[in-house]
């Protein structure tokens, strides 16, 4: 890989991670005010739509050799969560405020924090152990908190959807 596609992925990875991080501060700070998760969907709405989306690139990335991701496997991934964000969390606001979207977010905030801080620093040739482990150990817990929750606010939808 030539000096040029390594900065990007780095500049990419970087941006991402620290999306993702902010996304999190916001939920975060939000809890801490209020005290409770009736807001969160609102503080955190923006950044989240804006960085799930740029995942998009994740696609490209991989279709044009630049990460060894499988193309259809990563398109379907990140489709999956375009459609829980744009066809039922925007548009069906009882699931904004549910614990689905608290599971959602705690997830793949966590997830995409560690990925993406992973990523960025195996650009750099560093990748301390810890940051390794929690990469491949945290999925045990963190995927079906994400898809419990993911399941959570489509079964909220579909009432709204049906009627």
């Amino acid at each position: 890989m030539n000096g040029l596609h390594r900065a990007y992925l780095l500049l990419y990875n970087v941006i991402l991670a620290a999306g993702w991080a902010s996304i999190g501060w916001a939920a975060v700070r939000e809890y801490n005010q209020s005290g409770h998760v009736n807001h969160l969907f609102r503080a955190t709405e923006k950044s989240l739509f804006i960085f799930q989306t740029a995942a998009v690139l994740e696609v490209l990335n991989a279709a044009l050799g630049l990460v060894k991701s499988s193309v259809m496997i990563t398109a379907f991934q990140v489709a999956s969560r375009l459609f829980l964000i744009w066809g039922v969390l925007s548009p069906v606001p009882q699931t904004q405020n549910s614990l689905g979207y608290v599971l959602i977010l705690c997830a793949w905030t966590v997830t995409e924090v560690i990925r993406y801080t992973f990523y960025a620093l195996n650009q750099l040739n560093m990748t301390p152990y810890l940051l390794t482990y929690l990469r491949y150990t945290l999925f045990i817990i963190l995927y079906p908190m994400g898809v419990t929750g993911e399941l959570i606010c489509i079964a909220k939808a579909l009432p709204v959807v049906l009627s």
